[in-house]
C-alpha cells in the first residue's frame, strides 16, 4: 500500500478549508474540516482504484 500526504489548509479570504496533492489529482474544498477529511478519504479511494 502506498502512502500519500494530502495538505489541508485554511483559506481566510474564502473562509474554507482546501485539500491539495500533487501525486494524485485531488483538489477539494469545504467549510468544515471534518467534512473535508471525509471527502478526501472517499475521493482518494476512488482515484486510486
Amino acid at each position: 500500500m502506498n502512502e500519500y500526504t494530502i495538505l489541508l489548509n485554511w483559506d481566510d479570504e474564502a473562509s474554507k478549508w482546501y485539500a491539495l496533492n500533487n501525486d494524485i489529482p485531488i483538489t477539494l474544498e469545504d467549510a468544515s474540516l471534518d467534512a473535508l477529511i471525509d471527502r478526501v478519504k472517499m475521493a482518494a479511494r476512488e482515484l486510486l482504484e
